[in-house]
């Protein structure tokens, strides 16, 4: 062989290797894709449920894991998963209905299995007495795949006036 030929075949091993990597790669603009539609999908699902089953409703889709941690409103600072199940379970009865909306909702892919997401969100609660509240919030959070699905890991909930 040339050095010419060597020269050519080596440029050519080179590209192909490339060209194999990037194939290879799992994390692409489609896998992004299909992370986002499928966040998006479980926060539209999430709100469903709240609608079907009250603020126990919440509780299939928060990350029971230690790293969970969430701000809420009136909370100084974050509280972990056994006490926003408490504090749900608490509310639950105090409210016949509960109609939660996105009026925004934005979903970022950080990898295959973590996303970032912030949306506003109107909320329309009717108490037992058939009071009716509407409150709006911004929420921002971090969103997890675990082996039973997407899970809400960390976050904040601000109200917005």
């Amino acid at each position: 062989m040339n050095f010419n030929s060597t020269i050519i075949a080596t440029v050519l091993l080179l590209a192909v290797s490339f060209s194999c990597k990037r194939g290879d790669s799992i994390w692409n603009d489609e896998t992004a894709d299909i992370v986002r539609k499928e966040v998006t999908a479980t926060l539209q699902q999430y709100h469903r449920d709240i609608e079907a089953k009250g603020m126990l409703g919440e509780i299939p889709y928060l990350d029971s894991s230690d790293e969970f941690s969430w701000y809420a409103p009136g909370y100084d600072g974050p509280i972990g998963y056994d006490s926003v199940v408490s504090v749900l379970t608490q509310m639950a009865p105090m409210y016949t209905k509960i109609d939660h909306t996105w009026d925004t909702l934005a979903v970022t892919p950080a990898s295959e299995i973590q996303a970032i997401y912030t949306g506003v969100v109107t909320t329309i609660m009717m108490d037992t007495l058939g009071r009716t509240s509407t409150l709006r919030f911004k929420e921002t959070g971090t969103i997890v795949r675990r082996k039973d699905g997407w899970k809400l890991q960390s976050g904040k909930t601000e109200m917005i006036n």
